[in-house]
């Protein structure tokens, strides 16, 4: 209810406001407006039943006068001090029942108010005013339907018909419309656009800016994403959007009245009067202690003044402030730490504190580095990539080469981006060149140019057939989580694209054609019924690689388990014995100590003594997991005829050189012995072949075509590694 001051206003005593309620309630110059503080004060008082005694009085007044519209706003404040009282909505069925005895089309429409619902006063009462003002020609909004106008009121059939522009005279009952339905002003956006839709057009070309503030006020706050589908779907098609919101994002940005969230999820809201960056405010700022919160308010007001509107009060909160996010958030919270740096940086803040000015060269630290890349949100990442390369210049440059395939999907390319704007793209290109094909490639190398297939063969970096057989490795590797597990999905999704695999099938010769076929049969990284959909996609394209999927005569050995060496397992028994029996106690002695230094929200070394809790009780259930699905062998049993785990083989390169590997376990690798594990990619792409095979393998230069010209078993020195006795 609108407030407004009482005529002749009483006292500010609770007995002076209840006198003067009764002295005035008969007076009909009075607004109900007026009536609504005084019994809002009283109620807030705690003198409930004065309120109540006061509203049920007033109400005999107003039914006495028809006033049918103060009656209603009177209802709606009493619906608002029994929110959490359903029965409530009764009461006001019974008043309205007795109002409108004598008006039997509006009493007709009080069933289909839900007061019989279980539903909140607040809400029956607002159903009940919509459907009261359901009229022909009434503009309306539904959710589904969209936009349409009232043709007419069935009071036989109890519905109303309404020309929606997604269907003509669609019908709707009663108390369907009064829960879904919502009853446009003559301001709100569809209904400019009904009245005059060339202005209307005019306007939206005009005056983007505008139409998105028309659209917040009639919709209500909304994210970027959902306004965006709003748009798209009243208003104008989807290649028109982007050009659209970059103009009306211009102008909302000098808006004082409009307010930009932080997040991309959260929703655009509009105020009811400008920010003021007053005493008041840096209370608010001073008094804040949510990290997130404070970056928020502090964003806002660079957004909004000039570096002429700051005084020194206002910056040396504000660098206090940034400077408490930083010693709060550092260690745990890098990106919070960095977006605070940046902050500092872009207001010109010279930090008074030594230990603060001691936090940006942090961010050149490798892990430092890639924590704050998980942790920052992605429209941050452009301005931390500048702010790392302003802090550490060439030494940045070689950090962003170094960690290039360590970097997520979601800033991956971003870095790049950046990369290619500070003209470094033909380093960007040679370090992948340097990179595909060996051990410290990634999903999200991969999937990059497999999106790029053109770029990485026009400069050398690798084909669209080799880029496949990479995705295939890295898809069968079993340690992906969190980002690493979002990149494996988005490179499997490339599989099920069938332009994407007719260039793959087609780059390759026969040979790679049939090995890449018979890798993808037996391939894990797929559920069986997916692996069949993929292989039948590649018969349409080569029929002839039918020949692949008949039974094979040799099978290389698979193990119905997961095994290992002897010597691994008892390297990770070892190790979980020393987490289980040294490191975990430790650690809760260090927890006892933290704790007894008070104060945990301040503190440190409690909180980083947890977050090691928390890395060595993970630690300890994957090493316990891993043991338990993975059994020791002495590789002794296995026959040596075809490629695979407790083999030895022999491959000649294209220049005639040989060289000799040993297949062991998932775990095994000593690459000095040539002991190399069957999980990885070398191990992958050599198991289940014979002698005279042709195999593509990974090297230091991408993926090399050898001949596999010996099979046999494992020599003594290499069962003696097995065993731990060497």
């Amino acid at each position: 209810m609108p407030e407004a001051q009482p005529v002749n206003a009483p006292g500010e005593s609770i007995e002076a406001q209840e006198e003067w309620l009764l002295a005035n309630v008969q007076n009909p110059a009075i607004p109900i407006q007026s009536f609504g503080v005084v019994l809002n004060q009283l109620h807030a008082a705690g003198h409930t039943d004065r309120a109540e005694s006061g509203a049920d009085l007033l109400f005999e007044t107003l039914a006495a006068r028809r006033d049918d519209a103060a009656l209603l706003a009177l209802l709606g404040l009493q619906a608002a001090w029994h929110t959490k009282d359903p029965p409530f909505a009764a009461t006001c069925a019974k008043h309205l029942i007795t109002f409108f005895q004598k008006d039997p089309a509006t009493l007709a429409l009080i069933p289909y108010a839900g007061f019989n619902k279980n539903l909140p006063a607040t809400e029956c009462l607002r159903r009940f005013c919509l459907l009261r003002r359901l009229r022909p020609e009434a503009l309306c909004y539904e959710k589904t339907w969209g936009f349409g106008t009232v043709a007419e009121l069935d009071a036989y059939t109890h519905q109303v018909v309404i020309n929606f522009e997604k269907k003509k005279a669609h019908r709707m009952a009663l108390a369907y419309a009064a829960e879904t339905l919502a009853l446009l002003d003559d301001d709100h956006l569809l209904a400019r656009r009904h009245r005059d839709s060339r202005a209307f057009a005019d306007w939206l070309a005009r005056d983007p800016g505008n139409v998105i503030i028309c659209a917040l006020r009639s919709f209500g706050p909304m994210s970027a994403a959902r306004l965006q589908e709003l748009i798209i779907e009243l208003l104008m098609s989807a290649e028109a959007w982007k050009k659209f919101w970059d103009a009306a994002r211009k102008q909302l940005k000098q808006n004082p009245l409009v307010e930009f969230p932080a997040k991309r999820t959260d929703p655009l809201r509009l105020l009811e009067k400008a920010r003021s960056y007053d005493a008041a405010w840096l209370k608010t700022l001073r008094e804040e202690r949510d990290f997130n919160r404070i970056l928020k308010l502090v964003e806002e007001m660079k957004a909004a003044l000039t570096a002429g509107a700051w005084n020194d009060e206002l910056r040396e909160t504000v660098e206090d402030r940034l400077a408490f996010v930083m010693l709060g958030a550092s260690k745990l919270h890098w990106g919070q730490t960095a977006q605070a740096s940046m902050l500092a940086r872009e207001l010109g803040i010279a930090w008074r504190r030594q230990d603060i000015r001691a936090y940006a060269p942090q961010f050149l630290q490798d892990t430092v580095f890639l924590d704050t890349l998980r942790d920052l949100p992605a429209r941050r990442l452009q301005s931390f990539f500048a702010f790392v390369h302003e802090i550490g210049g060439e030494n940045a440059l070689d950090l962003f080469f170094r960690l290039l395939p360590e970097t997520a999907s979601s800033a991956l390319g971003e870095m790049i981006e950046y990369l290619q704007a500070a003209g470094k793209m033909p380093q960007v290109l040679e370090t992948m060149r340097n990179l595909i094909g060996t051990d410290r490639s990634s999903c999200e190398m991969v999937y990059w140019l497999c999106r790029r297939a053109e770029l990485a063969e026009a400069n050398g970096i690798s084909t669209t057939g080799n880029l496949a057989m990479e995705a295939l490795s890295l898809l069968e590797a079993r340690d992906a989580t969190g980002e690493r597990l979002k990149a494996k999905h988005q490179l499997r999704a490339l599989f099920e694209q069938p332009q994407w695999l007719k260039t793959a099938l087609n780059s390759m010769n026969a040979g790679q054609r049939t090995d890449f076929m018979r890798r993808l049969k037996h391939s894990t990284a797929w559920a069986a019924i997916d692996r069949g959909a993929i292989l039948a996609r590649i018969l349409k394209l080569y029929p002839d690689l039918s020949v692949v999927l008949q039974d094979e005569a040799a099978v290389a050995p698979a193990p119905a388990e997961r095994l290992t060496s002897l010597r691994s397992y008892r390297e990770r028994q070892a190790l979980l014995t020393k987490i289980v029996t040294q490191d975990i106690p430790k650690n809760s002695q260090d927890i006892a100590v933290a704790r007894s230094f008070g104060d945990l929200s301040e503190n440190f070394e409690y909180k980083s003594a947890k977050e090691t809790q928390g890395i060595l009780l993970r630690r300890q259930s994957e090493l316990e997991s891993q043991l338990a699905s993975v059994k020791s062998t002495d590789f002794e049993q296995f026959p040596a005829t075809v490629a695979g785990p407790g083999t030895r083989v022999t491959l000649r390169h294209a220049d005639g050189k040989t060289n000799t590997y040993y297949i062991l376990g998932e775990w095994d690798s000593d690459e000095a012995r040539g002991i190399l594990s069957l999980r990885c990619k070398f191990g992958e792409a050599i198991t289940g072949h014979q002698p005279g095979d042709t195999v593509t393998i990974p090297s230091e230069t991408g993926n090399t075509v050898c001949t596999l010209v010996e099979v046999g078993g494992l020599p003594p020195d290499i069962k003696a590694w097995i065993r731990g006795d060497a």
